[in-house]
């Protein structure tokens, strides 16, 4: 991230994106593949944020499906448990 559009970026260690310094947010698991494509970032009515973001659902990977976690902040960096998603998980309130 960066305080500036036109950067620098930097990873949660401070080390430069430019020399490929980056972390996966959210990495397959049992059940879903090809994690990626983060829409946003929403809040609900109760203040608890969520994301959106596409994967490949392992049982019918035709295609891609739209997937919806909690996140939660580190150090003031999202945070999805388990770095996976879930496969049963409390609802968001809208």
């Amino acid at each position: 991230r960066s305080d500036n559009l036109f950067g620098p970026y930097l990873d949660k260690q401070g080390r430069s994106m430019m020399n490929n310094q980056h972390e996966v947010f959210i990495t397959k698991n049992s059940k879903f593949v090809g994690t990626g494509h983060n829409s946003e970032i929403v809040q609900d009515k109760s203040g608890q944020d969520w994301i959106f973001y596409h994967a490949v659902f392992v049982d019918n990977p035709k295609g891609r499906v739209l997937l919806m976690d909690k996140v939660n902040w580190i150090n003031d960096w999202p945070n999805v448990k388990g770095n996976t998603p879930s496969l049963e998980a409390e609802k968001p309130l809208f």
